[in-house]
């Protein structure tokens, strides 16, 4: 993987409760296979530079099972700078999830796949993380002190989950790896197939970022960096 070709995409998020800064990374869509060390490598250290309080891992992890291997240096990396929380994605359900599960698990990181994980900050901010989780209604309230956060693969509808979460990171789309052009935050072509092919997306108080993911089963792309997430709550 060039190094061109792999940046940091800094995002801000401002919250309403005071806190000290804190800076959370979304790595996602990795899709290792076993000739993929340099490439853990260079995400390492890319992470490292950014000094993350928080890592969440959003899914699809491993393309073949000699992938596990670079992914369980990654993550026992990643685990050392900060407290490194994942969920599944799709690949991962076809390699094998307790495969999978175990490389990520064994390597130090906190599997919540299907559940919510709460975070206390050294600032005093309470995060609730929920991990490929749909809510029922109301089942948290927005509360002083609080950020409601889902880790998510596939970005969710909008639409219907706002009024549960303040931030919603996912990835799955990889951008659609050819940008022919780009509107806004949206990113085309991949827009007119899928409706959050884009940067991120707002609506009531809450804030989806997407990211284009740091690996493609078919590594072909245009005009669509491979990228690690970088968000400042502040």
């Amino acid at each position: 993987m060039p190094s061109s070709d792999l940046l940091v995409r800094r995002e801000q998020y401002r919250t309403n409760a005071p806190h000290e800064p804190l800076r959370l990374l979304y790595l996602s869509d990795l899709h290792f296979t076993a000739r993929s060390d340099a490439a853990a490598a260079r995400i390492s250290a890319l992470a490292a530079a950014e000094a993350p309080q928080l890592i969440l891992l959003g899914g699809d992890y491993a393309d073949t099972p000699g992938g596990r291997r670079p992914l369980a240096r990654l993550v026992t990396d990643l685990a050392r700078l900060a407290p490194t929380l994942a969920v599944a994605g799709n690949h991962d359900q076809w390699l094998g999830l307790a495969a999978i599960r175990e490389s990520i698990t064994g390597a130090g990181a906190h599997w919540i796949e299907g559940r919510r994980h709460q975070h206390r900050t050294a600032g005093g901010l309470l995060l609730h993380i929920d991990g490929n989780v749909r809510p029922e209604p109301a089942a948290l309230s927005q509360q002083a002190g609080q950020l409601r956060l889902l880790c998510a693969h596939r970005p969710p509808d909008l639409r219907r989950l706002h009024p549960h979460y303040d931030l919603i990171l996912a990835g799955h789309l990889h951008g659609g790896q050819l940008v022919l052009w780009q509107r806004g935050a949206q990113l085309y072509p991949g827009r007119l197939f899928y409706r959050w092919n884009g940067l991120r997306y707002a609506r009531g108080g809450c804030r989806m970022l997407v990211s284009r993911g740091l690996g493609d089963t078919l590594p072909l792309r245009l005009g669509c960096p491979r990228e690690l997430l970088s968000v400042a709550l502040g």
